[in-house]
């Protein structure tokens, strides 16, 4: 092999190294921070966005949802979803409140509070616009909670849908778990 040929090889090499290294950040593959981020930036655009993060957030309460009681899909709706990111996780990454979250604010993110690495005092407070969005996604969840209630299916809950949404929730608060 000439002089030539070897540089080309190398650079192929090189190329190669690093169109794979770019590739498993975007896909999720590798380890830690960067495939977690991986995981949760749906359109691979290398950044992720509020509306990514309520997206596999809604699908994985929606999976709980429809696991129901049986604690085999439970598992497997836990175990799909193990790598998305929390909505106040994401709220808290976004140290410059933009709704967009960067490899870098990530990063520093998750050494702090996935892998202790500093203290949880050096993390971004959540401002008041974070609780706000914080608060509309969790009264969303909770619609789509108290909406598994509407037997007659009319959108709307009675006073009888919503007293047995509160007693399966205190029965929930008690430990008491449905067969």
């Amino acid at each position: 092999m000439g002089r030539a040929d070897m540089r080309a090889w190398v650079t192929a090499l090189m190329l190669t190294v690093v169109a794979c290294s770019v590739s498993s950040t975007i896909s999720g593959e590798g380890d830690g921070a960067t495939a977690r981020f991986g995981v949760n930036d749906l359109d691979s655009n290398g950044k992720l966005e509020l509306e990514e993060i309520k997206k596999v957030n809604r699908e994985y309460r929606s999976a709980l949802l429809a696991a129901g009681n049986d604690s085999k899909a439970i598992k497997n709706a836990e175990q799909k979803y193990r790598d998305n990111l929390p909505m106040r996780s994401f709220l808290i990454a976004d140290a410059n409140d933009d709704y967009v979250v960067t490899l870098n604010e990530f990063e520093a993110w998750y050494e702090i509070d996935v892998n202790g690495k500093g203290k949880i005092s050096d993390l971004p407070k959540l401002s008041e616009k974070d609780v706000e969005v914080y608060g509309a996604f969790k009264s969303e969840w909770h619609w789509i909670l108290l909406l598994a209630f509407d037997n007659d299916k009319d959108k709307r809950i009675d006073e009888k849908e919503f007293s047995a949404y509160m007693i399966a929730e205190e029965m929930k608060a008690a430990g008491y778990k449905a067969k």
